[in-house]
């Protein structure tokens, strides 16, 4: 290579070397700039993922609180209505005069008995006679064994019993009266209240009732029971058998057919 070619070739690195310098001189500190800011920025970043996170737990931890909340309640007036359908069960006849140990006399509750069975005869009858535009006359209730024996109860177990029964009856009755169905026969108590189980927190019980009931009601007299206008003990339909009922020789205008059905109820409430 020439003298001239060397000294040309120095020239060109010389002044490719000062624009590599200038560039870096002008380029470093953007660079620098640039990467101070996207720093910057990824520190917001994960600042705002914490408080995103904390925001988050926080609504989550306030919803979780409204729920229980919401749980509680729900718990609770639940509880509260299977101890109101107990006390149905087992309140007095609002008539008794209770003595210092909120318990009637054994002479005054046989009389309220008596009563309680006369006022029930005549509430069935009109809810027939609305239902159906005819009285039924004969409308068949449990007899009491004191009833039966003439005597007075014996103690205060027994007319608890048998008024356990008889708010039973009423409610029983008056619903499935409400859904055209009416007894044939008394209410039979097949099992008396028993716990389900050891630890259970509810008794259950056992009933017959034997209704005439027209066939194409008989879905909603079922239905009827079965709600009790939450009035009552939780029922569980156990069994069911129907027949047809032998018809009049002659079928009076507004008369329709009928069947019998028995209907076996388990019923359940709260433990004494």
């Amino acid at each position: 290579m020439s003298q001239d070619g060397i000294r040309q070739a120095a020239w060109g690195l010389a002044v490719l070397l000062l624009l590599l310098g200038a560039a870096m001189f002008w380029l470093n500190p953007a660079t620098e700039r640039l990467e101070g800011e996207l720093t910057e920025v990824q520190d917001q970043l994960s600042r705002l993922s914490g408080e995103s996170d904390r925001r988050a737990g926080a609504k989550f931890s306030a919803d979780l609180h409204k729920s229980r909340l919401a749980g509680v309640r729900a718990v609770e007036g639940i509880e509260e209505q299977l101890q109101q359908q107990h006390r149905l069960l087992a309140r007095w006849f609002p008539q008794l005069r209770l003595t210092a140990e909120e318990a009637p006399t054994r002479d005054g509750f046989k009389a309220q008995y008596t009563f309680y069975q006369d006022e029930l005869r005549r509430e069935l009858g009109g809810i027939a006679h609305a239902r159906r535009g005819y009285e039924i006359l004969d409308l068949p209730l449990l007899v009491p064994d004191f009833v039966k024996q003439n005597r007075e109860p014996r103690d205060e177990a027994e007319m608890r019993r048998y008024q356990r029964i008889a708010n039973l009856e009423h409610v029983l009755l008056v619903a499935a009266g409400k859904a055209n169905g009416f007894p044939y026969a008394p209410l039979e108590v097949r099992q008396g209240w028993r716990a389900a189980s050891e630890d259970s927190l509810f008794q259950q019980s056992r009933v017959l009732l034997r209704l005439d009931v027209p066939s194409a009601g008989l879905p909603g007299m079922l239905r009827s029971l079965c709600e009790l206008d939450g009035d009552g003990p939780i029922v569980e339909i156990e069994g069911l058998t129907t027949r047809p009922k032998q018809l009049p020789e002659r079928l009076d205008a507004g008369r329709v057919p009928v069947v019998q059905a028995d209907v076996r109820l388990v019923l359940s409430t709260y433990r004494e």
